[in-house]
């Protein structure tokens, strides 16, 4: 029996010994992020641009651009605006480009055929993919975020554009108006950024060009095609936001025949032609909704912006692409077309989507002829990203509708309806029928949805409480989500496999980002490095992103990320574009990453390439962005408190095993006293 104890004891003695030291093992085993965040910003800046080009100029997944509605078929009028913009830029598409400006829903992006590796870059025809699965129906939210990414990458291409005399390339003065040049001997306007990246100015205009004439087009589609009249269900075409914008919305899901035995007029082969839109799912999404706003708000404020009348402002015939506003044309122009669209949108989301009593938007509306009637469930994270898109919806208005009054009750309503008071984190949704907040595990992609809308209605309204409500929420990223072992943030609280999609993985970059741009003492380091670590880990390590071309490494980087020829997982015999996965996850016991969705999903991956945008090194953020002085050490030590010394050492002895032997020792004698009594 003596014999029986003694070994027990020294069993719970190890047991605990080992334990104690894991402890201080797990705070030890993180030693900080291995890449810079110049590199970082720069993926990021990348792996944004691999996605919207490989989706709207190589994938196949999508309505070509002749069948949109200002050509309308006409391939020999797509040709000659194609002309105008190389006469513009000196530069031009590359052979066989699919340039699209209505997105499909998803498709796995697997080539089709072997990829001609040498010419690919000029030659896009081996670059389509295999469509055999895809969801082609029409979506507002893929159209939305896509069409969002069209114009962030537009205004970069486009951002100071130059003029031509004698010859020689000359960039125009930012912020002045270029018509000021235009006047000088022989000076013509031509489109594109400049040398950078290993771009030229025309390479960049051309695109630049192209990505406009895709959201233009993408919007002329949404309101002159697919816009259903409340009062009668039916795709009437008769939307003119400029008498009524409430007559219209747009429903969660359209379908589309094809035709194809069309051949365009003046082509020489069939080309797949849509025809007969309908109405598949006459809800409507607060996601699809707010996708949509962000793009036309967007749009409307950078092409009413006088910095861009070399772009816009003009009749669309000359040396301005595009044409002005109807008060300096007479016909309603972009500028008119972006703001017509928004106010639709927004009078679906005032009519359809906010709940008056409670001052949220609610996530569904249901239709029935004449009326939109709002659901009860709110999800904390796209309650949060509506936030973002009426910042920018307020902002280009200067606040002409109120939007900061719904910005303020929105955020007001996650604080203090979602926000648990005890830990600072957020629930996941909320149902206004029972009165009552989710108990379900909170999630990541929750707790930066919050973020990102409160920091966006502090931006708006300089009221620190949403400031510091962020704060909290981050807090519990930091102390209730974070595996310092995995180096990631867990996807849920107490989960042991941790699941990332597009949206969770583009949330957690935007609330991060947020976080950093605060300039906060405390927050700003730890924030900082935990970006980098994510990214490194989510991003890089994971495979979600399934492949990167040679901007980014390639095949040569060592970085586990394959070039897109050798990237044959999945089945995929020919290669993977460069694309994002469509969800991962990670075995936090052993540290393994698996992809369980090779999928593409254009809304989710288009909007993790938004968020990506926004933070890479080209973005305004970046360029006013300093990193921390601290230390990764340093970082952790300033926001956690820095730890106490250890005690002194007894010579001869470890304090560990004695404490740990005191320990066990302690209670075995306890446990064996209670047995004895």
């Amino acid at each position: 029996m003596k014999r029986n104890r003694l070994i027990l004891t020294v069993l719970i003695s190890i047991f605990l010994i080992q334990g104690f030291s894991a402890n201080f093992a797990i705070a030890a085993t993180n030693t900080g992020p291995t890449k810079s965040w110049g590199v970082v910003a720069n993926e990021s800046y990348w792996y944004s641009r691999y996605y919207l080009g490989n989706t709207v100029m190589m994938s196949g997944m999508g309505l070509h651009m002749v069948y949109n509605p200002s050509f309308m078929g006409n391939m020999t009028m797509m040709m000659m605006k194609v002309g105008t913009a190389a006469n513009l830029t000196a530069g031009g598409p590359a052979i066989n480009a699919w340039v699209i400006f209505a997105e499909f829903a998803s498709a796995t992006p697997k080539y089709a055929q072997p990829v001609d590796v040498i010419n690919s870059a000029k030659n896009f025809t081996t670059l389509r993919w295999d469509l055999s699965g895809a969801d082609k129906d029409l979506y507002p939210a893929v159209l939305g975020q896509a069409g969002l990414k069209n114009v962030l990458w537009a205004e970069d291409f486009l951002g100071a554009n130059h003029y031509i005399i004698s010859g020689t390339e000359t960039q125009l003065p930012p912020d002045t108006s270029p018509m000021l040049n235009y006047t000088q001997a022989g000076a013509t306007i031509a489109l594109g950024l400049g040398p950078t990246n290993g771009m030229d100015w025309n390479t960049q205009g051309f695109r630049g060009f192209v990505l406009t004439a895709e959201v233009i087009n993408k919007m002329k589609l949404l309101k002159g095609m697919i816009a259903v009249n409340i009062s009668s269900g039916m795709l009437d075409m008769g939307l003119d936001p400029m008498t009524d914008a409430s007559t219209h919305y747009f429903p969660h899901r359209y379908t589309y025949d094809i035709n194809n035995t069309f051949i365009p007029e003046g082509g020489m082969m069939p080309m797949p032609k849509p025809e007969n839109y309908s109405v598949v799912d006459s809800s409507s999404t607060l996601w699809d909704q707010l996708s949509l706003l962000w793009m036309s708000a967007r749009f409307h404020g950078w092409s009413a912006d006088p910095a861009q009348d070399d772009v816009f402002n003009g009749t669309g015939m000359g040396q301005q692409p595009f044409p002005g506003n109807k008060i300096q044309t007479g016909m309603p122009g972009p500028e008119d077309l972006s703001k017509g669209l928004a106010m639709t949108i927004w009078s679906t989301l005032l009519n359809g989507h906010w709940n008056n009593i409670s001052k949220t938007f609610v996530d569904t509306s249901t239709y029935s002829p004449g009326t939109l009637t709002p659901g009860n469930i709110i999800t904390t994270v796209d309650a949060g990203l509506t936030i973002a898109a009426l910042e920018e919806w307020s902002s280009v208005t200067m606040n002409m509708l109120s939007q900061n009054t719904y910005i303020i009750d929105q955020a007001d309503f996650l604080i203090n309806n979602l926000q648990d008071p005890t830990d600072g984190g957020f629930e996941n949704s909320y149902d206004l029928s029972a009165g009552s907040a989710s108990t379900s595990a909170k999630t990541l992609e929750t707790q930066a949805g919050a973020i990102r809308g409160l920091l966006a209605a502090y931006r708006v309204t300089n009221d620190a409480k949403y400031k510091i409500t962020a704060h909290l929420a981050f807090d519990f990223l930091e102390r209730q989500l974070w595996d310092d072992n995995n180096r990631v943030y867990k996807s849920s609280e107490g989960a042991t496999t941790y699941v990332y999609t597009p949206k969770s993985i583009g949330a957690v970059v935007g609330a991060l980002r947020e976080i950093m741009a605060l300039g906060n003492a405390t927050t700003k380091p730890i924030s900082h490095y935990r970006l980098v670590q994510f990214f490194e880990e989510a991003v890089d390590n994971s495979g979600f992103q399934q492949s990167e071309a040679d901007a980014t490494g390639g095949q040569a980087d060592g970085d586990g990320i394959p070039a897109p020829p050798m990237q044959t997982a999945n089945g995929a015999t020919y290669g993977t574009a460069p694309m994002p996965a469509g969800l991962i996850q990670l075995n936090s016991a052993t540290g393994t990453w698996s992809t369980t969705d090779y999928t593409y999903y254009t809304d989710l991956g288009m909007y993790a390439a938004n968020e990506l945008m926004l933070a890479g090194s080209r973005s305004s953020f970046n360029g006013g962005y300093t990193s921390p002085t601290e230390t990764y050490q340093e970082a952790i030590d300033k926001y956690y408190g820095t730890p106490p010394p250890p005690p002194p050492a007894i010579p001869g002895f470890d304090l560990t095993i004695i404490i740990g032997s005191i320990m066990g020792a302690t209670a075995v004698y306890i446990f064996l006293k209670r047995r004895r009594a």
